[in-house]
């Protein structure tokens, strides 16, 4: 999965698709983790979406707060499933 730095250290150099993309198949590897999607802070910047199929503190701890500057938040969408 692309760096991890702590929360609040790193100004993004890469756009958010391309970490997305670099990432996915490592955040999709943890159990639980259901989708990734590009969203949009409450102050405009822009973040990294991990669709959980429910959130728990294993969650929380596993999953990176910041990938490549970019802040990731956790969304508890429950199972997805194709149609």
């Amino acid at each position: 999965m692309g760096s991890r730095t702590p929360a609040g250290s790193g100004t993004p150099q890469r756009p958010l698709a391309d970490v997305i993309r670099d990432s996915t198949e490592a955040l999709l590897a943890i159990p639980g983790v259901v989708g990734l999607y590009e969203a949009t802070l409450e102050d405009g910047r822009p973040c990294l979406k991990v669709m959980v199929a429910k959130r728990t503190r294993a969650l929380e701890r596993r999953i990176p707060r910041e990938i490549e500057g970019y802040p990731v938040r956790l969304d508890e969408t429950g199972v997805i499933r194709p149609l």
